[in-house]
């Protein structure tokens, strides 16, 4: 994880069903929460432009707690 990365909670974990999904705002990015089958949960950020002139998105996964 990078020095910069921190967690904020924007939904209960009852409130994404498998198949759901949910968009957010965190401090002014759009985020996008994706619960998958099986119950992992990943979040994708809007894309940032790069200096080369690609899209790229973010992404990250929760998987729940057996």
């Amino acid at each position: 994880m990078s020095a910069d990365a921190r967690w904020t909670q924007v939904a209960a974990d009852g409130d994404l069903w498998e198949g759901d999904i949910l968009g957010v705002d965190v401090a002014g990015r759009a985020i996008l929460l994706v619960r998958l089958a099986g119950g992992a949960v990943k979040a994708y950020q809007e894309p940032a432009r790069t200096r080369d002139s690609r899209w790229r998105t973010r992404t990250s996964t929760r998987t729940p707690a057996s």
